[in-house]
């Protein structure tokens, strides 16, 4: 079974495979006939430790053979089989009913169910003609018999095959035996795809147990079962989904050549794995590998490449490759309106569905209500009656109405829709909870509001709990992904419509929960260990946690390559989980209450305005289907203001911004080349600030977003709050920064941080590495850029920055050489920094290069460069990766990462600040200053010092000491292009 995890039930009957003979080609007949139950089958047959016939060596040949390698070759091999002996004198009855199983079982796997009912009602035929019934592999036929009936939609049929394998195997085998294992397994199916999805768990993963302990490791149905079981779990939303797919994936690669057929499934596990997990980058590689392994192994037209396939579109759009994800989505489409059959019948109303959702986010509507129509007639006609899929398409169909202006139509489509969800799904899964979101929309705008708030906050309470009872069972694995946000999102719309402010406050938080939500889980549950008397274990379970994320990092790296070291990444990813999990239990044990504390939780209303300054509001701008939803929060009111905009205005207007920001930064060098596009600017602050609640704002200078959503790969203070006249330096335009200061707040819990204190503030600088040097003593332009695209073994090619040992002395003296130190040079090295003790320190500054995932050959992850050693070893290979900073104790109250990029996510399509924001706060750091993008040297230097000295010795609030150092520095006419966003808006501040 293939389901695409995230997006909907698509069933590849041909990976829902049965259990089977031992691969032990080497193995001597003896040790095959107790090892295999294969060998049961055939009572009369003279197999010994010393085969004396040709027959007895083809016999045994065939029963070693591997049921699960390529398909069309296992039916040929039979069929050959058959054509040589099936007439030979020695072919006994039971031998030519054991021979009809396997050519049935190839048949089945190659997609022919005609032909394998054959077979298979042939093998049973023969047993009854001569008195076979009581034999042992007589629960293999029922189970087959079962499957190839449950392909064929005989469903009453496929029940009483079920029934005769579950009772035969008890018999023959009792309850506690892999045989018995098979029979859950058919059972299971049948189960599964009369759509009883939690009886179906229950007994797929009885199959998994039974197998993985009857079985050798090296048998591939026990891979194959704990894959399905974990297909189960998710469907009921069981938060040990990700554990059983890896577990399946370990064994594989532990067990199995790289190779094999079953290897496909659990590389599939692997990637539905890391999509659940929000983490779309990293399996985008690894869905890509699985199409290329499925045509390898499958004809065109095989239901196993559709699924890959869709998945890949699906990851794509998550990422924001809209393009290439439209494309493969037709494709997919197109694969799966002429595949073969043994797919999920349910494929061609998934594929226009699939197709239907990116035209929408392209703001498409139209073309995508045809599909979404489409998709629902397709699942009426090909799947059963009440099936939930037919459910859900229908009231998707009822939102594409809604979004095409044609109310009364989804009224009625919702409701009928809803009818049918009710029966095939319960309503705690999550698929139902997101079709409630859809109803409850529906309703709001025919005026039913309260009906509407009532069924979104119950579908927001479930999801809510849903979600954070993921985050806190493996926060160091997760990535809050929007598929698992968005309802939230409809929630807070429908609320604040109601008048319900509180609770609109709260689904916006929800809808914009971020990887800073996680660590500042994680800080709040190791201060409550502390407390409790368990600190050194949470810092050890944060350190093996850390070292568990780049081991599973450089396994995902492996299977995407199919490299060779599988098994021992595998291995060694399983040991550091095995820590992981002891020390877990441990903490459990000593102080049970941490799971609680652990959870991400989101403030209310009334403690977000008690902790905010008259001067402050709080922003959260949520994207929905067709409009963007802005809530202002200030210390005595909520605003709010909704802009239509269809699909995905918003993010187009945001990288239209981020593309003349790229192309300016290599224009910079001849100011009169500069360009920025003004329009998108103004255009975006209009989208997210109608002009009744700017208006509303005008006392309020400081304002605080959350660190995801809309403007998180952007720093606000580059929108334009009015058109910008072409006649006029940009350096007057009318920015936002000029209005108000702005700060990512990662916690409305408590009070952001004003001033310190100058007498209690201790500084450590730390940067300056020593790299390449310019031949002729001068400053190549390359230089002026803290970023690089180099090998990790040529880091000390990467430019040096001039102006770096020169910020940090500078901002050493604003804080008095007494209180500070600098490591700079050749002192700047990742052991010296990694024995650092940071306690006594407020204000730590790197000023180095920041390199992102896949910048440089083998970086997996981001990293601050150090000064190169002469010989690279695990202490010390010139990089402090994120996961590194993670492990480390760094309980600064100010962070500033004056490097490229240092605000980016864990990868280039990851969320941003999921990459050194988040190392530094689960490292203890307070507040951070971060940059977007790769920072001039020059500017730099100006804008971390003039915050620093407008913070710390003028007294000013952090936002407002960045605002003013982003002003003067725009003004300035001795840096080059200081009037263009590129140069003077890359910091954001992020903190407390």
């Amino acid at each position: 079974m293939r389901i695409s995890i995230l997006s909907k039930p698509v069933l590849s009957i041909g990976a829902f495979m049965l259990w089977s003979a031992v691969y032990v080609p080497n193995a001597q007949a003896e040790n095959v006939a107790r090892s295999s139950p294969v060998s049961d089958t055939m009572p009369d047959a003279p197999i010994s430790a010393d085969p004396s016939t040709p027959m007895d060596q083809k016999l045994i040949e065939m029963q070693a053979r591997d049921r699960f390698a390529k398909p069309d070759t296992e039916r040929d091999a039979w069929l050959a089989f058959e054509q040589e002996y099936g007439h030979h004198p020695a072919m006994t009855p039971r031998r030519q009913a054991w021979m009809m199983k396997h050519i049935a079982i190839s048949y089945f796997y190659t997609k022919e169910y005609e032909k394998a009912w054959a077979a298979i009602t042939k093998a049973e035929a023969l047993a009854r003609q001569y008195a076979l019934g009581d034999q042992p592999f007589m629960a293999e036929v029922y189970a087959y018999a079962s499957l190839i009936s449950t392909d064929q939609k005989k469903m009453d049929r496929a029940n009483e095959y079920a029934n005769l394998s579950m009772e035969r195997a008890i018999r023959d085998y009792g309850e506690d035996s892999a045989e018995t294992g098979l029979a859950y397994n058919a059972r299971s199916y049948l189960t599964f795809k009369s759509g009883d999805l939690k009886t179906a768990k229950t007994q797929m993963c009885k199959a998994a147990s039974l197998s993985e302990k009857h079985l050798p490791p090296s048998d591939p149905m026990v891979v194959n079962n704990l894959s399905n079981c974990g297909v189960t779990m998710y469907f009921q939303d069981d938060i040990g989904t990700a554990d059983m797919m890896a577990r399946a994936a370990r064994i594989a690669h532990m067990h199995l050549p790289v190779d094999h057929p079953v290897t496909s499934l659990a590389l599939h596990g692997s990637a539905a794995v890391l999509t659940q997990l929000g983490r779309y980058s990293e399996a985008e590689p690894l869905f890509r590998r699985l199409i290329d392994l499925e045509l390898q192994l499958h004809k065109e037209g095989s239901p196993n490449v559709y699924n890959p396939m869709s998945m890949l579109s699906d990851v794509l759009a998550y990422q924001g490759k809209m393009d290439e994800a439209l494309t493969i989505a037709r494709s997919a489409l197109a694969y799966a309106q002429t595949m073969n059959a043994g797919g999920d019948p349910a494929s061609r109303g998934h594929a226009n569905a699939q197709l239907a959702r990116i035209l929408t986010s392209l703001g498409r509507f139209e073309e995508a209500l045809d599909y979404y129509r489409i998709a629902w007639e397709n699942n009426s006609a090909d799947l059963e009656k009440d099936d939930a899929n037919i459910g859900m398409s229908e009231i998707v169909y009822a939102r594409s109405l809604l979004a095409n202006g044609r109310l009364a139509e989804a009224m009625i489509h919702a409701e009928s829709g809803r009818k049918i969800l009710a029966k095939g799904l319960e309503a705690s899964s999550r698929r139902a909870t997101n079709a409630e979101f859809s109803y409850a929309t529906i309703l709001a705008q025919a005026g039913r509001t309260d009906e509407a708030l009532e069924i979104s906050r119950k579908a927001a309470d479930r999801l809510e709990k849903h979600l954070f009872d993921y985050t806190a069972s493996r926060p160091q694995l997760i990535s809050l992904a929007p598929v698992m946000t968005s309802g939230f999102a409809t929630y807070a719309m429908i609320a604040i419509r109601a008048g319900q402010e509180a609770e609109a406050i709260r689904g916006a938080q929800l809808a914009l929960a971020s990887e800073m939500s996680l660590a500042n889980a994680d800080l709040a549950a190791r201060a409550a260990a502390r407390d409790e008397g368990v600190g050194d274990l949470i810092e050890r379970l944060r350190k093996e946690r850390a070292a568990e994320r780049v081991a599973l990092q450089e396994l995902t790296t492996a299977e995407a390559k199919g490299s060779d070291s599988l098994s021992e990444l595998s291995q060694t990813a399983q040991q550091l989980s095995n820590r992981v999990n002891e020390t877990e239990n441990e903490i459990a044990r000593l102080f049970p209450q941490l799971a609680e504390i652990s959870r991400p939780s989101v403030p209310s209303l009334t403690e977000i305005q008690s902790n905010l300054r008259p001067e402050q509001a709080a922003i959260f701008s949520l994207n929905l289907v067709d409009e963007i939803l802005t809530l202002a929060v200030t210390k005595d009111a909520v605003h709010w203001s909704a802009n239509p905009a269809r699909g995905s205005i918003a993010t187009n207007l945001r990288q239209r911004i981020v593309e003349s920001i790229d192309d300016a930064r290599y224009a910079l060098a001849a100011p009169d080349q500069v360009k920025f596009d003004t329009d998108a600017a103004h255009q975006l602050f209009k989208l997210l600030f109608a002009d009744e609640l700017y208006a509303k704002l005008e006392k309020q200078t400081e304002l605080l977003f959350p660190a995801s959503g809309t403007l998180a790969s952007i720093s606000p203070a580059l929108l334009l709050t009015k058109p910008y006249e072409n006649t006029e330096s940009l350096a007057k335009a009318a920015w936002l920064i000029r209005d108000k200061s702005v700060a990512i707040a990662t916690d409305l819990s408590k009070q952001l941080v004003t001033e310190r204190d100058n007498a209690d503030v201790r500084f450590a600088g730390l940067g300056a590495p020593v790299l390449a040097q310019n031949s002729q003593g001068q400053i190549s332009y390359a230089s002026l850029f803290r970023g690089g695209s180099v090998d990790i073994s040529s880091l000390s090619d990467l430019p040096t920055l001039p102006g770096a040992k020169t910020e940090l002395s500078r901002m050493s003296e604003e804080f008095g050489a007494k209180n500070s130190l600098l490591l700079t040079g050749t002192e700047f090295t990742e052991p010296a920094i990694r024995s650092l003790d940071f306690t006594p320190f407020s204000v730590v500054t790197f000023a180095t290069h920041g390199l992102t995932s896949g910048e440089i050959a083998g970086l997996s992850e981001p990293a601050l460069v150090f000064t190169p050693p002469n010989q690279q070893s695990l202490e010390d290979d010139g990089l402090l990766t994120a996961s590194e900073i993670a492990a480390m104790n760094i309980p600064a109250d100010w962070v500033i990462l004056s490097a490229c990029n240092s605000g980016g996510g864990q990868n280039a399509s990851s969320p941003t600040y999921s990459g050194l924001a988040k190392a530094f706060r689960l490292a203890g750091s307070r507040s951070l200053l971060l940059s977007h993008w790769p920072v001039r040297d020059d500017a730099a230097t100006v804008l971390s010092i003039s915050t620093v000295k407008g913070a710390v010795v003028d007294g000013l609030s952090r936002a407002a000491a960045l605002q003013q150092a982003m002003l003067e520095l725009m003004e300035s006419e001795t840096i080059a292009g200081a009037s263009h966003p590129a140069v003077w808006a890359p910091f954001i501040l992020i903190g407390d």
